[in-house]
């Protein structure tokens, strides 16, 4: 409970700073991979309460990782923030919020970091995330190349555990946590000449259209236990 009020505490303190690092993203949004002033405000504020501070982390020019070593043996904890907005729509998701809960939360847990075991703290800010007005299969494909590209490149090495928070209009806990199925499914053809002798072609399109005809029919008996995104 004491090192709770002390993380309370710390946080408050810094608070105007985490609200002018929000507000100053909110009136700069930035796109996809392109958050140079976003990313530029986060690494100053996290160096300028002690953190070792590491851009283009992973491939990702704008990607920010920091890291405060206690020297002492435990859990690395790690927090995930994103600061990217969406196009057109500026910070509509918030996460001009996310950076600064993933900054606040770091620097208020590294004031007690040196009376626990634990030794590490890592940022990775992902980027991906409003990568445009597309298909949700696609996103979520693109989304996990630069996920993989990260990892990849030992981005999240040494982390025990991460964690991420997500501005809501509500206080809640999410337990959802989906893990992720691919399939490919192909469908191969014959052609034809569809005027005169169309009866001799194989149609590739008719089954691709029965397959999302099916899961569209199914989506009723799936309710909240899983989601299935299509692309062709």
């Amino acid at each position: 409970m004491e090192n709770k009020q002390t993380v309370q505490k710390r946080i408050e303190e810094i608070m105007p700073d985490l609200t002018g690092l929000s507000d100053y993203l909110w009136h700069h949004p930035e796109y996809s991979f392109h958050e140079f002033k976003a990313c530029k405000a986060m690494s100053e504020l996290l160096r300028k309460y002690g953190f070792q501070v590491e851009t283009g982390v992973g491939g990702i020019e704008t990607s920010v990782k920091a890291v405060y070593d206690s020297g002492k043996p435990g859990l690395n904890v790690g927090f995930v923030g994103e600061f990217d907005a969406f196009p057109g729509m500026g910070h509509a998701c918030g996460h001009n919020l996310m950076c600064a809960i993933a900054c606040g939360a770091g620097i208020g847990l590294k004031s007690v970091i040196d009376a626990l075991s634990n030794v590490l703290f890592i940022y990775i800010l992902r980027h991906a995330q409003q990568i445009g007005l597309l298909n949700q299969g696609l996103l979520a494909a693109l989304q996990d190349k630069r996920l993989n590209q990260v990892l990849e490149k030992g981005a999240f090495e040494g982390l025990d555990f991460a964690m991420l928070t997500h501005a809501s209009s509500d206080t809640c806990v999410n337990d959802i946590s989906y893990s992720r199925t691919d399939i490919r499914v192909h469908y191969y053809g014959k052609t034809a000449h569809a005027a005169t002798w169309p009866e001799e072609g194989i149609s590739a399109l008719t089954p691709v259209l029965e397959l999302f005809n099916i899961v569209n029919a199914m989506r009723l008996e799936l309710g909240d236990k899983g989601k299935i995104l299509g692309i062709i």
